[in-house]
C-alpha cells in the first residue's frame, strides 16, 4: 500500500471504512432483529396461551367441550398459530387442531407443572399447564347437573382470583417461525442492497475526489517534465481546489525564475566561453613558453650533470695523482718526519675526497637520481663492514665501539646495504668524531613486524660533547652545524645528516635523535625491509665443540656482546672483568680471550698474567690499540695470535680458528716429547722448563701470527706467470702511477695513451685484463671498448676495467652497456685494484697496509745520521716500563740470540724460503722492540715491510745491513765487557 498511487489510495480510504461499517452495522442489526422478533412472537404467543389458560382450564374442568372447541377455533385464527394440542390433566391429548406438530427434543418431559418452551426445526412451542380454577373438593365437572333441580339449573360464572395447584390439563401452541425468517432474510437482503448503494454512491463520490487530486498533480508533472526538457515557455493551468491553484502559480514563478537564471547561465557561459577562448590563446603561448622553459631547464640539468661530472672527472685526476704517488712514496725508503708529512697529505686528500662524495651525493639526492636497491644482504655484516672502516680511528683515541645486533633481527634483510652501510659510517663517524673518551654503541633492533614487513631501527649512543636542545632543528639542515665553534674544530661539510636524512626517507624510514648538552647524543634511524622466508636463523653455526673458554672484559656491554658471540660459536664462556680474577698456574679452560683496553694492555701486571696463562693454555687478545710496540709486546710474552677491537663477527671466529690451528703444532712437538699437554681435567701442563713459547720455537715458524691487520693481505711467492695489464691513460701523470703500481704487485705493463694506440695494442697481443680511461681525446674509453668486442669473438670475454674519475651512478650504467665489465673510481683504492685483478686474472697480488710504516732509508750514510748509537739504555729501560735491571736482561737476552738468529736468517736465505725468513726477521723484531736497539729495530721493521712486499732487491741490501747491525751489537757487547774487565 506504500507504493500504492494517490488514486489508489483515496479509493481505498472511502470505501474500505464504509464496508467495515456496513458490514458490522449490518450484522449488528441482523441479529438484534431477529432475537427482537423472536421475542416478540413468544411473549405474544405466552401472553395468548396464559390468556386462555384459565377458560381452557375451566372449560376442562367443567367438560365443556363446545367451549373448548370455540377457544381452540378462535386460536387456530391467529396467523402465528400453527397448531393447537390440549391434554387432560392425565397428559392424553383431547383436543387437537391443525397439522401435526414437529418434533421436539424431550418430548416426554415437555408436560411439566410450569411454562415451557420447545425448539424444533422451523416452529416454536410453547407448554401452559392449565390450573384448575376451582376448589379440590368440588366436583362440578364430575357430576353431571340434576334437571330437577332448579338452582343448578342455568351455569353459574364465579371470578376465581385465586388459583390452585391443580392441573386440569395442558395447552400446546406450536407457532410459525420460518415465515419470521424469510421476512429477516427480506429484510437483510434490503438493508445490503441500500448498503451497496451507498457504496457505489461513496466510490463514485471518491473517483470524482480523486480526479479532482490526480488532474493537478499530473498537470504539474506534465509541466515539470516540460521543463526537464527545457521548455521553459509551459505554464501550469489551473485545476483543482485553491490548493492546486497556489501550487499551479508556485511552478509558474520557479518556471519563470528558471528561465531567467537559464538565461543568465546562457550569457555568462558566453561570457566564460569568450574569455576561455582567450585564455586558451594565452595558455598556448604560455605552453610555448614552458615547453621552451622546460628544455632550457632539461638542458642547464643536462649541464649541470656534466658540471658535476667533469667536475668530479676534474678534482679526483689530480687528486688520484696525489693519493697514488703518496703511495708510492710510502714503498721508498723515508725518514720519520718525511713519513708524517707524507700522511699528513694523504689524510687531507682523504679528507677532501669525503667532501667531494658528499657534495656529489647531495647533489644526486637533490635531482631525485639517487636509485635505492632491493637485494638481500646480512645485517650483521654491514655493521662489522662498518666498524672495520672506523676502527683506527677508535683505536687512535681509545674508545671503546660495541655492536649489538638483537636476536629479533633476521639474518637476510632486503633493502640497500651500500646506502644503510653510507647512513652507519656518517652516524658512527660523527659519534666517533664527537667523543674524547668513553663507548660508542650501536643497537639494531626489530621494532615492529606485519604482513612479512619489518621496520628494523638503528640506535647510535655515545657520551660525547651531546648537543642543545635549540640547536637540534638545524642538524638536518644542509650546509648547517650545530656549532661553528666545532665546525672549525672537527671539520665537515654539514651534508652528512642531510644526506642520511634525505635516504633513510628513500628506504621508508624514518631520522631522529635524543641528546643533551654535555650528556652525549643518541642518533636513531629506522628502514622498512621485506625478509626472506627462514631468515631468523641469525646465530652462526657452532663450529667449535663446547671448548670451555674464559673471556676478561671489564666493558659490561662489550663483555656481553663478546660473550654472546662466543656462545654462537659453540663455546661454554666464563666472564670476567680482568685478568686479576683468573687463575693463570690453573685457569680451567682450554681456550683464554682477552679483550683489554689500552690502559689495561699497558699495565705490567696485566702482560705478566698474560704470559703466565699463554703457558698454559692458547690465549687470544683482543686489544684496543694499534700500537705496533703493544702488539709486538704481547706477541712475544707467548700469546697465540693479537687481533684488535672492535672486531667483526667472522674476524672473531678467524681468529678463533688460527689460535686452535696455531696450537696444533705445539701439541705435535709436545707429543714428538712425550709430553701429555691435555690431562682428563682439561688443562694443558708442561714439563718444568719448557713453555708454549719454548715448545713454539722448536717447532716450525709457519704458524707464527702477526699482528692482524697484517693477516689480511696475501704474500705471493715466487710465481711463474704474471699477467699482462694494458693501461690506457691519456694524463702522463695517471698512466705513470697505474703502471707503477701494477709493476710493484709483479705484473707486465703495457702502456696506452689513446683508445687507438689500445687497439694497436690489442691487436699487437692480446692483454689478460685492460685498464681503460674513458674522457680522452680522439676516442674516449667507451668507444676504444666498442671496438674492441667487435673486432672478433675472441676480444669478447677480455676484462676491461673503466678506470675514470667520473662517479655518477648513470654513468656506470653507460659504461657497462659500452660493454666494459667493472668500474674502478679514481684516486686508485689499490686493495680494490687487487681484488679486481685478482678476479679477472687469478693473480692475487700484494698489498701494503694503509697503516703499514716505510721502510728506511736506502742509504747506509741517512740510517747512520738517524741514529745515535747502537744501544740505547735510557730507551730501553723506558721500554721496560723504568726498569733498568729488566732491560739489562731482555738485551743480554737479545745477544744470546744472536748466533741463532744469524743462522736461521742464513738458512732460510739460502732455501730462498721467504716465509721462513719473514718469520725469523718478525721474531727478531720482536724481541728488538723492548732492548733499547733503535737502530737494530728499523732495520728488523725495514726487512721485514719489504719481504712481505716481496721488494727483493732492496730486502737483500737491508740484509747486509742488518748483519752488519747485528755485528756492531756484538762489538759492543765485546767493548762492554772490556770495559768491565778494565774497571
Amino acid at each position: 500500500m506504500k507504493n500504492w498511487p494517490l488514486r489508489n489510495k483515496i479509493l481505498f480510504i472511502a470505501t474500505f471504512p464504509a464496508i467495515i461499517t456496513a458490514l458490522v452495522l449490518s450484522t449488528h442489526l441482523f441479529v438484534n432483529y431477529y432475537a427482537l422478533v423472536e421475542k416478540n412472537l413468544m411473549e405474544k404467543a405466552s401472553a395468548l396461551s396464559r390468556q386462555l389458560s384459565t377458560p381452557l382450564a375451566y372449560a376442562l374442568e367443567r367438560n365443556d367441550r363446545d367451549q373448548v372447541r370455540r377457544i381452540m377455533d378462535r386460536l387456530s385464527q391467529e396467523p402465528e398459530i400453527r397448531a393447537v394440542s390440549i391434554h387432560n390433566k392425565d397428559r392424553e391429548n383431547i383436543f387437537h387442531g391443525g397439522p401435526s406438530m414437529y418434533p421436539v427434543s424431550d418430548p416426554e418431559q415437555r408436560l411439566q407443572p410450569e411454562s415451557m418452551v420447545r425448539y424444533s426445526e422451523s416452529t416454536l412451542r410453547i407448554i401452559q399447564p392449565l390450573f384448575s380454577p376451582l376448589p379440590a373438593k368440588s366436583h362440578i365437572m364430575d357430576t353431571p347437573p340434576d334437571k330437577d333441580s332448579n338452582s343448578l339449573a342455568a351455569p353459574q360464572f364465579i371470578h376465581m382470583e385465586v388459583k390452585t395447584n391443580a392441573i386440569a390439563g395442558w395447552l400446546e401452541l406450536e407457532v410459525h417461525l420460518s415465515q419470521i425468517r424469510l421476512n429477516i432474510i427480506y429484510d437483510v437482503i434490503l438493508n445490503w442492497a441500500v448498503v451497496l448503494i451507498l457504496l457505489i454512491a461513496a466510490l463514485f463520490m471518491a473517483l470524482r475526489i480523486s480526479r479532482q487530486f490526480q488532474e493537478p498533480i499530473q498537470e504539474a508533472q506534465g509541466v515539470l517534465k516540460q521543463l526537464r526538457s527545457g521548455n521553459y515557455t509551459v505554464e501550469a493551468r489551473h485545476i483543482g481546489g485553491p490548493e492546486f491553484h497556489r501550487l499551479a502559480d508556485d511552478i509558474n514563478q520557479l518556471t519563470y525564475s528558471i528561465k531567467l537564471k537559464r538565461q543568465e547561465l546562457n550569457d555568462n557561459i558566453e561570457q566564460a566561453t569568450s574569455e576561455l577562448e582567450e585564455t586558451m590563446t594565452t595558455m598556448e603561448t604560455q605552453s610555448i613558453e614552458l615547453d621552451l622553459a622546460r628544455k632550457r631547464a632539461e638542458e642547464a640539468n643536462r649541464i649541470k650533470s656534466e658540471f658535476l661530472a667533469n667536475m668530479s672527472h676534474e678534482i679526483r685526476t689530480p687528486m688520484n695523482g696525489i693519493v697514488g704517488f703518496c703511495n708510492l712514496l710510502r714503498r721508498t725508503p723515508l725518514t720519520p718526519h718525511q713519513s708524517a708529512h707524507l700522511n699528513s697529505i694523504r689524510n687531507a686528500s682523504e679528507s677532501l675526497l669525503s667532501i667531494i662524495n658528499d657534495i656529489l651525493d647531495f647533489s644526486k639526492i637533490e635531482a631525485q637520481k639517487m636509485e635505492i636497491k632491493s637485494i638481500p644482504f646480512n645485517p650483521r655484516e654491514v655493521v662489522d663492514a662498518t666498524i672495520s672502516l672506523l676502527a683506527p680511528e677508535v683505536q687512535r683515541k681509545q674508545l671503546e665501539m660495541v655492536a649489538l645486533v638483537y636476536d629479533d633481527v633476521p639474518a637476510t634483510l632486503i633493502s640497500d646495504p651500500l646506502r644503510i652501510k653510507q647512513v652507519l659510517t656518517n652516524l658512527l663517524g660523527n659519534a666517533v668524531k664527537f667523543t674524547d673518551k668513553g663507548d660508542v654503541v650501536i643497537r639494531v633492533m626489530t621494532e615492529l613486524e606485519a604482513n612479512n614487513e619489518l621496520l628494523i631501527r638503528f640506535r647510535i649512543s655515545d657520551n660525547g660533547i651531546g648537543i642543545a636542545k635549540e640547536k637540534q632543528s638545524t642538524l638536518f639542515t644542509p650546509f648547517t652545524q650545530a656549532d661553528s665553534s666545532q665546525n672549525r674544530l672537527h671539520g665537515g661539510t654539514g651534508l652528512g645528516l642531510v644526506i642520511c636524512k634525505r635516504l633513510v626517507e628513500l628506504m621508508g624510514g624514518e631520522i631522529g635523535l635524543e641528546s643533551d648538552l654535555d650528556k652525549g647524543a643518541t642518533f636513531w634511524f629506522t628502514i622498512r625491509t621485506q625478509v626472506q622466508g627462514g631468515a631468523y636463523d641469525l646465530e652462526p653455526e657452532a663450529c667449535f665443540d663446547s671448548l670451555s673458554t674464559i673471556l676478561v672484559e671489564s666493558h659490561p656491554l662489550n663483555q656481553n656482546a663478546l660473550r654472546h658471540q662466543l656462545s654462537q660459536f659453540g663455546l661454554q664462556v666464563t666472564s670476567h672483568n680482568s685478568v686479576n680474577g683468573i687463575n693463570v698456574q690453573q685457569p680451567g679452560c682450554q681456550l683464554a680471550v682477552l679483550a683489554l683496553n689500552h690502559q689495561e694492555a699497558t699495565d705490567r701486571a696485566t702482560l705478566a698474567l698474560t704470559h703466565k696463562l699463554a703457558e698454559k693454555v692458547p690465549v687470544l687478545v683482543l686489544l684496543g690499540s694499534n700500537d705496533a710496540d703493544l702488539i709486538t709486546r704481547y706477541m712475544s710474552a707467548g700469546v697465540s695470535h693479537v687481533e684488535t677491537k672492535p672486531i667483526s663477527q667472522e674476524e672473531l671466529k678467524t681468529a678463533i680458528e688460527a689460535v686452535i690451528t696455531h696450537h696444533q703444532p705445539v701439541q705435535q712437538a709436545l707429543a714428538a716429547k712425550q709430553i701429555n699437554p691435555i690431562p682428563e681435567n682439561g688443562l694443558i701442563t708442561y714439563p718444568p722448563g719448557e713453555s708454549v713459547i719454548s715448545l713454539h720455537q722448536e717447532s716450525t715458524l709457519d704458524n707464527v701470527q702477526s699482528y692482524s691487520r697484517q693477516d689480511d693481505f696475501n704474500l705471493q711467492g715466487n710465481m711463474t706467470y704474471s699477467p699482462t695489464i694494458l693501461v690506457v691513460d691519456d694524463n702522463d701523470s695517471n698512466l705513470l702511477l697505474a703502471s707503477t703500481l701494477l709493476s710493484e704487485f709483479g705484473l707486465n705493463v703495457v702502456q696506452a695513451k689513446s683508445g687507438k694506440k689500445a687497439i694497436e695494442e690489442v691487436l699487437r697481443k692480446r692483454p689478460d685484463l685492460i685498464l681503460m680511461d674513458i674522457q680522452m681525446p680522439d676516442m674516449d674509453g667507451m668507444e676504444a671498448t666498442r671496438r674492441i668486442r667487435n673486432l672478433s669473438p675472441y676480444y669478447e670475454d677480455l676484462g676491461i676495467i673503466a678506470l675514470t674519475a667520473h662517479a655518477l651512478p648513470e654513468e656506470k650504467e653507460n659504461f657497462m652497456a659500452a660493454g666494459l665489465n667493472d668500474l674502478l673510481t679514481k684516486p686508485i683504492d689499490e686493495e680494490k685494484l687487487a681484488s679486481l685483478i685478482k678476479h679477472w686474472t687469478g693473480f692475487s697480488p700484494s698489498v701494503m697496509p694503509p697503516d703499514a710504516e716505510p721502510p728506511l732509508p736506502e742509504n747506509q750514510q741517512q740510517l747512520e745520521d738517524s741514529m745515535e748509537s747502537v744501544v740505547d739504555m735510557e730507551m730501553g729501560t723506558r721500554l721496560a716500563g723504568g726498569k733498568a735491571s729488566l732491560a739489562e736482561e731482555m738485551l743480554r737476552m737479545l745477544l744470546q740470540d744472536i748466533p741463532a738468529t744469524r743462522e736461521h736468517l742464513d738458512k732460510a736465505f739460502h732455501g730462498e724460503d721467504i716465509e721462513e725468513m719473514i718469520n725469523a726477521v718478525h721474531h727478531l723484531h720482536g724481541a728488538t722492540r723492548y732492548c733499547g736497539v733503535p737502530r737494530l729495530a728499523l732495520t728488523t721493521e725495514t726487512l721485514e715491510t719489504q719481504l712481505k712486499m716481496r721488494q727483493m732487491p732492496a730486502a737483500q741490501e737491508t740484509l747486509r745491513t742488518l748483519y752488519k747491525e747485528l755485528n756492531k751489537l756484538e762489538s759492543w757487547q765485546k767493548e762492554q765487557e772490556i770495559l768491565q774487565q778494565s774497571h
